[in-house]
Order: C-alpha cells, then structure tokens, then sequence
C-alpha cells in the first residue's frame, strides 16, 4: 500500500518546504472569483473517488477537494487546529483525550451539509469505519486504522474513538475515516467495491462538487455554493473549478505548462532550467508550500562480498570491510570542490 495513505489527512504534517509554479497569465481572474485551474498529472485514472477505496495520489488529490476531513490542519504550522480556534474545512469543533491518552471524544459542527442538503453527522463516519473493516471491501485503509478499538457515536454531533494503545498519531489515525454520504451508499457495506459512487460522486461534502470524469482525459470538480462562507478566504469558495489533466509524461506536462495549457506545475518538474528561466523572467510566479515528503540519500557501505549485519550480539559496531563506494564518495566531495573552485 501507498505510504501517502499514513498521512491521508495530515497533508502538511512534515514541515518540509516545496514550490508550485504557475504561470503570470493564469491568475488573470475577469469574474474575481479565481477563474478556472488546470493542473497536468502523468500518474494515470484514478481508480477510485471513494475515500474508503482510495489508494493512488490521483485519487487523494480529488477527495481531498470533495470530502471534508475529521480535524483541520492549520496551513501556516502544519498542526491540527480545532474549529473553534480558528480552524477551517474540519468538521471537529473541539475534541477532548482521556487521561490515559486512549479515548478521544469529538465534537462535530453542524453546518456542514452533503451537497444534496443532508446533514453531515456521526452516521457517515460510521458507515465509513464499518467499510472500512468490512473484509469484502478490502479498504487500503484498514491496516491503517488497526490501532482504532472501536468508533462509537453518542450522538449525531459527538465522535468517540478509542485506541488500543496511547500513540502521538492518534489524531492523524482517526482522520484516515472520512465519512461519506451513508445515505446514499445504502446500509450493505459489502457493495461498496461496485458502487456507481466511486466513478460518479454526485453527493460529496467539501469545497468542490464533483463535476466529470472523462477516463485518459481529464476529472473535474466545481464549487459547493453551500460550503460555509466561514471556511474561506474570500466569502466564496475561489477558484471557479480545477481540472486535472492526464499527460503522457514529464516532458509534455512540462511543455504544456511553458505553453500556457496548464495553470501550475509540481516541484518535481519545476526544477528544470526551462522553468527556472520563466520564473526569472517573470513568466512565472514560485510559491513556497509546506509538503509531506522529503529527499534522502542512503549509502550502504557493507562489503558487497561479504556483508555483514551492522552491530554484534552485543550490540558492538562489526566492521564492514572495503567497499568502493566509500571512494566514490571521497571522489564526489573532491569533484564538487573542484566545481566549487571554477566558479
């Protein structure tokens, strides 16, 4: 399973700074409400919009823009934020943990409505952790929750969840349950996995409604007119609609981009010269965001003939022998001197 799922909820727990690239043109707005974004993605159809199904990052994407989290995260410090401090596109007003650090006890707002005017309550958090552990769904999810004992609703307003063991991750944990429209999925959970919802959500519950999903080409969402005013920047939910677009790869999402066809760009692709270039020249406007990922460089240096585990019985440090990758190492440092120097 996708390590993304860990973090399902927490989207910027892990402060590490990233960038998004979007051209000057694109922000031009002739109706002020933000006009209409298009973003290019090369990782293909999401399988699935459905929360409970959810296992590839096209799919986060989406429900991430159509279905409310349990907790909000506050974007200037990447830590959960209770609604009633501020906190916005949560449904928890508040929360209270137990003294043994087992029992978290929400309390949900009740402004939050389905796009059908159906309230959004205990029962669809519920429905969702009963999918969610149903074998016949086979939910990404369920290893994930596994240190959830049990979800109770006191009532429609009051969340109960109870963890096996006291864990700092509590909170992250139990935002892996999105709820979902349980009135419209019906009561047999075992149905799920071939439920005409997961391609065509026309009930969801956040920012943006479903809007189309054309397979190799495109999905599409547009604003929830009934979204709490409270919970934007503007009174209205901006901009006018986003589209994701399929691209064969890199090299096209990135000449769409330059070409104006697409509003913003990843890192990933915002490193090369082409784009650095643009933004120089004003063509286009870097913003930093708090991400939750990383870049690494792990080096083994056990002797690839005789490896050799790491520490003794006793936890004493075993040698490791010769290997050639310590030499390209030293020989790596010596070349960015040199490059260093010449500059």
């Amino acid at each position: 399973m996708n390590k993304f799922l860990k973090v399902f909820m927490l989207a910027a727990a892990v402060m590490i700074v990233g960038s998004l690239l979007a051209p000057v043109s694109a922000q031009d707005d002739k109706t002020g409400k933000g006009g209409i974004i298009v973003e290019g993605s090369f990782g293909g159809d999401p399988a699935t919009f459905n929360p409970i199904l959810c296992n590839d990052t096209t799919c986060q994407r989406m429900v991430g823009l159509m279905f409310p989290a349990l907790v909000s995260v506050d974007p200037k410090t990447a830590t959960f934020i209770r609604n009633k401090d501020g906190g916005q596109g949560g449904l928890a007003e508040d929360w209270t943990v137990s003294d043994d650090g087992l029992v978290y006890t929400f309390k949900l707002r009740q402004d939050y409505k389905w796009t059908d005017g159906t309230p959004i309550t205990t029962k669809d958090f519920l429905y969702a952790w009963k999918a969610i552990n149903d074998p016949a769904v086979e939910s990404p999810l369920a290893g994930y929750v596994s240190t959830i004992e049990k979800v109770e609703a006191p009532d429609d307003y009051t969340l109960v969840v109870t963890f096996k063991v006291a864990d700092c991750t509590a909170i992250a944990n139990a935002g892996l349950i999105y709820p979902v429209p349980s009135h419209v999925l019906g009561e047999d959970t075992s149905k799920l996995k071939d439920s005409e919802f997961n391609t065509n959500p026309k009930v969801t519950g956040s920012a943006f409604k479903f809007g189309e999903f054309r397979p190799g080409e495109q999905v599409s969402v547009v604003p929830n007119a009934d979204y709490p005013a409270k919970d934007t920047q503007l009174g209205y939910v901006s901009p006018e609609g986003y589209v994701l677009k399929e691209v064969p790869d890199q090299t096209v999402m990135v000449e769409q981009f330059l070409a104006g066809e697409t509003s913003i760009d990843t890192p990933a692709v915002g490193r090369r010269a082409d784009i650095r270039a643009a933004a120089d020249k004003g063509d286009v406007t870097v913003y930093n965001y708090p991400g939750n990922a990383w870049d690494y460089l792990a080096l083994n240096y056990a002797d690839p003939a005789n490896p050799q585990p790491a520490l003794d019985d006793k936890g004493a440090r075993i040698d490791q022998g010769h290997h050639p990758l310590s030499v390209m190492c030293v020989s790596v440092r010596r070349l960015r001197s040199r490059l260093i120097l010449t500059q």
